[in-house]
This record gives C-alpha cells, sequence and structure tokens, in this order.
C-alpha cells in the first residue's frame, strides 16, 4: 500500500531550490545574469524576483510527503547550502548531491533522471 499526503501526493521532488532568503543562503549574483532562452527577459526577472521572496521555512517542516531534495554540488545560481535546509527541515527526506552538475543538473548529469525516476518508482 502506498503512503500518500492529505493531497495524494505520495513523493515529492525539490530540486536546485531554496527556504527562500529569509530561512536560507540567498541566490548569488549570477542568477541575476543567466540568459533562459526558453523565456522573455521579462519572465525571467519576474522567476527570479519570485523565488527570491518567496519564504517556505516555516511550512517545511509541515511537509509529510517521501521528498527527495536535488541539487548540483557546482550550482552557481542557488547556493548548495540550500539542499541541506531543506532536507533536514522536512521530516521525511533525503538528499542527492550531484557531483559535477550546476544548476541544470537534469542536463549535466544524465544519470541523475534515473536516480529521481527510482526514488519516485518507490
Amino acid at each position: 500500500m502506498r503512503r500518500t499526503t492529505r493531497d495524494g501526493v505520495p513523493r515529492l521532488v525539490l530540486g536546485a531550490t531554496t527556504p527562500g532568503d529569509a530561512h536560507g543562503f540567498p541566490r548569488p549574483e549570477a542568477a541575476t545574469t543567466i540568459e533562459n532562452r526558453a523565456v522573455s527577459p521579462e519572465q525571467g526577472a519576474l522567476q527570479l524576483a519570485m523565488s527570491t521572496a518567496h519564504d517556505a521555512g516555516e511550512a517545511l517542516p509541515r511537509i509529510r510527503t517521501r521528498t527527495l531534495v536535488v541539487h548540483g554540488v557546482d550550482d552557481g545560481v542557488t547556493e548548495v547550502r540550500n539542499a541541506s535546509i531543506l532536507r533536514d527541515h522536512i521530516g521525511d527526506a533525503d538528499l542527492l548531491l550531484l557531483a559535477g552538475a550546476r544548476h541544470a543538473y537534469p542536463f549535466e548529469r544524465p544519470d541523475a533522471n534515473a536516480m529521481i525516476a527510482a526514488f519516485l518508482a518507490g
């Protein structure tokens, strides 16, 4: 039998993210200079503003879903120390640190996708 949360989510993956600047390490200057061709400059600026302004610190202990926190060790956008904060404040979380990977770890370490898929499959 699968264990699920009230929302019916059996597993959660948090990748290359932060609990927010108030409870974590702020995003480096590199985050403001990265060119993301998938979105317009305006959309990129909005995404950065939202990702730095959010504050999930107090909500993390309320996450009851089995969680995998994934982060590239060489991430120059989101400080890797945020991954440990997330893992330490979520009750049932594992940490997957990917050597040789930066912020775009799914492309830089294709084996990460298989590890995440295995976690999601249970």
